[in-house]
Order: structure tokens, then sequence, then C-alpha cells
């Protein structure tokens, strides 16, 4: 949700994850444990414009996503009479 939303993120390292993250905070950042965890938000919040320069993840957005798929749902039962 949070790509999708075109967030920054810090996500647990697991074996898939990196389909979707690139490591070193080119869209995101992946931590294994809490201090690996609090080793990102020491240094983002210690350098902000480390997250400004991430490059947001070229997902389709939530609102993409929602005019996409559930729109096309709705319209037919909007213009349905009754």
């Amino acid at each position: 949700d949070m790509l999708s939303s075109q967030l920054p993120l810090a996500a647990l390292e697991f074996p898939a994850i990196s389909e979707l993250i690139e490591q070193n905070g080119k869209n995101g950042f992946l931590f294994q444990n809490a201090p690996s965890l609090a080793r990102i938000i020491d240094d983002a919040t210690g350098n902000p414009r480390k997250l400004a320069n991430l490059k947001i993840s070229p997902m389709e957005t939530w609102h993409q996503q929602y005019a996409r798929i559930v729109l096309p749902l709705l319209r037919p039962a909007a213009t349905r009479k009754e």
C-alpha cells in the first residue's frame, strides 16, 4: 500500500521484497532487525535530503488502481434504472 501511495518506505527484509524495494535507499529501505531500522530512521531524520531524493515507485498509485478497478464496477450500478 505504501508503494502504491508513493510513500518512501522501510520494510523488513525477506526473500521476495527485493522485487519491490531496491537496496541502499533507491526507492526505500530494507532492515533486518530493530537496530538496523533504528539506523534507517536516524539517518533519514538527520538527512531529509536523502528522503527527498528517493525515487518514487513507478507502481500505480492508489487512485489509479481505484479508477481502473473499482470505478468500472460502480458505473453500471449508478446508471441502472430501478
